[in-house]
């Protein structure tokens, strides 16, 4: 993610100085070194959820990129993949993203800046804090889901898409039944609970007349 041994333009080390000045400002305690010029980087904590942050500039860009301390284990990745894709939906600045070949988990966002004096403090620090403030909000439910725990509520909006899936790459899907999207989380959710009891019910039934059949003979 980070270039190494980068030799700066003028205007790169301009824009750098200006950024650190901001996070000064801010009194962000942040890692610049000299022998990799091209990136910031730091660590902190908000409501006892730790981050870590790089700030670097790559091909006249910002980029701004947010990780989460935890990995996503190979067994929930594509739970962690579908809530992505449900997370970024309409995202205007910041988005979730998740590195399969080792499952670190980042919040990230880039703008261009090519010139110092288009530099803007106000901006820089509304893209950096919306990527902190959604990754706090998300946190808990995130690290949960990155270990594959999902509350029963959730496992009825996953379980029916990824048994789909599955079908599919077994070649039981049926070609004829086709649909595109999903219902929305309640709707899913009512579905699901609605199939639920009625197997249970009919399951039911069927260990009843079991018996009535046995007591026959």
């Amino acid at each position: 993610m980070i270039r190494r041994n980068i030799i700066l333009s003028e205007k790169e080390k301009e824009i750098m100085e200006r950024i650190q000045g901001v996070l000064s400002k801010h009194d962000f305690h942040y890692r610049y070194d000299k022998d990799s010029p091209d990136h910031i980087d730091m660590a902190f904590e908000i409501k006892k959820r730790p981050f870590s942050l790089y700030v670097y500039l790559q091909n006249g860009k910002v980029i701004l990129s947010l990780i989460f301390p935890f990995r996503v284990q190979t067994n929930a990745i594509p739970l962690v993949a579908m809530f992505l894709t449900k997370f970024n939906y309409n995202k205007a600045f910041g988005h979730m993203t998740l590195d399969m070949t080792d499952g670190e988990l980042a919040m990230d966002y880039s703008y261009i800046l090519e010139e110092p004096d288009h530099f803007n403090e106000d901006e820089f620090m509304i893209y950096m804090m919306s990527l902190v403030h959604p990754s706090v909000e998300v946190y808990a439910k995130i690290s949960r889901l990155a270990m594959g725990i999902l509350p029963d509520k959730e496992i009825l909006f996953y379980e029916p898409m990824l048994e789909m899936s599955l079908e599919t790459i077994c070649g039981e899907k049926n070609n004829e039944d086709i649909s595109y999207g999903i219902e929305d989380d309640e709707q899913m959710q009512e579905k699901k609970i609605r199939e639920y009891m009625n197997d249970m019910f009919k399951s039911e039934h069927d260990d009843k007349l079991s018996i009535m059949d046995e007591d026959d003979e």
